[in-house]
């Protein structure tokens, strides 16, 4: 039986396990953070201080992620980790407390990179097998 169209098939589990690795604390990072994206989505008010830190933890994630060098398998879902960490540091600094009484076309622009972030980080993680809670 095939896959449903559009649905990738499964990673290699020791591919996954050992890119896991590579990762060290970031994915678990990223997960703790994506409620606070979740509130930056919804145009809710969020704490200057969680907002600073956040921008740190995603340029690190980030950073982390360049130093890593993915097998063909794990490309696509490299990169989607990449753009979830650029994109969530874009929704993060656009709420700095500089943004935080922003415009409302601003305020848009953080809600779309947080959503962005957020499906991509949802995705990544369906293809490495970590838990991601509903929305």
């Amino acid at each position: 039986m095939s896959p449903p169209e559009g649905a990738r098939p499964p990673l290699p589990t020791r591919e996954v396990d050992k890119y896991r690795q590579q990762l060290g604390g970031a994915l678990e990072q990223l997960e703790a953070r994506r409620s606070l994206l979740g509130m930056i989505d919804a145009d809710e008010d969020v704490a200057a201080g969680e907002v600073q830190l956040a921008v740190r933890e995603y340029s690190d994630a980030r950073r982390v992620l360049e130093t890593i060098k993915p097998s063909t398998e794990l490309r696509a879902t490299h990169d989607l980790l990449i753009a979830s960490c650029t994109l969530g540091a874009m929704a993060f600094n656009l709420r700095t407390p500089a943004g935080q009484n922003s415009s409302p076309d601003a305020r848009q622009n953080a809600a779309s990179a947080a959503a962005g972030s957020l499906m991509m980080f949802a995705r990544a993680c369906a293809d490495l097998g970590c838990p991601v809670p509903p929305r």
